[in-house]
């Protein structure tokens, strides 16, 4: 399976991938972001792998990024411009298709074994950058890295770029992964949530201890196609008292398949938390084994990420409630950061 990806690096990256027609950098990705002097240019140079024009070329905003009447540009190796698709308007955290057809320049013709470009120029405005980056060197092996003659911050970035013919649709859209420990109960909860599906078969959840080395853990069916969005959860059970490492491995009928990002949580030894009741009814009642202190942070947010309670508390006691009457029936995290920076998380469960 493919995950969405995006393209991004300040003037350009130094890495090149090698693909038949279709050329495409989807591994890891991470959300993070830059300042930089406008106006900014971001991409990624690559191999033509064949000789043709090229049709679309696909990247991934992050979060928090919104503007509007970007440019998509086609380069040389050495960053001349070729061809440009002007009014590109850029939303957070989306996957972006862009017809070439619709540009103009001197040529969007590329020549198989040939070094090439292509960059998002941000128009004038605040001064940063955000973008999704993969891990360094990620690429799989048989894939060839060439050094970039253009200035690079030695990142690697996702995108997908076609030459005579459309980008294939991506078989899943991964649009959440995440992962929370509870150390009361020895376990890590994996959440993660798709926008759409093509051909999917299943996830293999995979573990490690060094962000390295991975062991299946289990696997979960997918839904095969659909374009309506689908939350999946994976419970492991006695996970280290250490780092716990995660990633899905998002596998297609026809057996290709795809990596997710690792997702990265630490599981104490038993800090004695306690939530009751669980499933919840009214309020949401906690318990620490001793008194909290002051500057207590507080969130209870869903599957989604979406915040539905965020405060900072000054807890004299080793118990405190929370109001819980105006959640919807579903699942919910509650995350808590004590004075020391130590976080601990639960799952709640709001019944009908």
């Amino acid at each position: 399976m493919k995950l969405k990806s995006i393209f991004i690096a300040f003037a350009f990256l130094p890495n090149f991938i090698h693909a038949q027609c279709l050329i495409e950098q989807l591994v890891q990705n991470t959300d993070s972001y830059l300042n930089a002097p406008h106006p900014i240019r971001f991409g990624n140079t690559f191999v033509a792998e064949c000789s043709g024009e090229v049709n679309e070329i696909s990247f991934w905003s992050g979060t928090g990024e919104n503007f509007s009447g970007g440019n998509l540009l086609l380069t040389s190796e050495n960053c001349g411009v070729l061809w440009t698709v002007s009014g590109i308007d850029v939303s957070s955290n989306t996957i972006y298709i862009v017809d070439l057809s619709s540009g103009s320049g001197s040529s969007r013709s590329v020549n198989s074994g040939e070094v090439y470009g292509w960059q998002l120029e941000k128009p004038a405005g605040d001064n940063y950058l955000r973008m999704h980056y993969t891990n360094t060197n990620p690429y799989p092996i048989g894939h060839s890295i060439v050094q970039s003659f253009c200035a690079n911050l030695g990142l690697d970035l996702w995108f997908r770029i076609s030459i005579g013919q459309p980008l294939p649709p991506l078989p899943i859209e991964l649009s959440t992964f995440k992962v929370f420990a509870n150390a009361s109960q020895r376990q890590t909860m994996l959440t993660f949530s798709t926008a759409s599906e093509t051909n999917a078969s299943h996830f293999v959840i995979e573990h490690g201890s060094d962000g390295k080395e991975f062991q299946e853990i289990g696997s979960l069916p997918a839904h095969g196609t659909t374009a309506e969005p689908h939350r999946y959860e994976f419970l492991h059970e006695n996970p280290a008292t250490s780092d716990n490492y995660y990633r899905l491995r998002m596998v297609d009928y026809d057996g290709s398949f795809e990596y997710s990002s690792i997702e990265v949580v630490h599981m104490e030894a038993d800090d004695g938390i306690l939530i009751f009741p669980n499933p919840v009814q009214g309020d949401i009642a906690v318990q620490f084994k001793q008194p909290v202190g002051n500057n207590l942070k507080v969130g209870l947010f869903d599957m989604t990420g979406k915040v539905y309670y965020q405060t900072v508390l000054d807890v004299e006691t080793s118990r405190f409630t929370l109001p819980a009457d105006g959640l919807a029936p579903g699942i919910y995290y509650l995350n808590l950061i004590d004075e020391q920076g130590s976080v601990f998380s639960r799952k709640v469960i709001k019944n009908e």
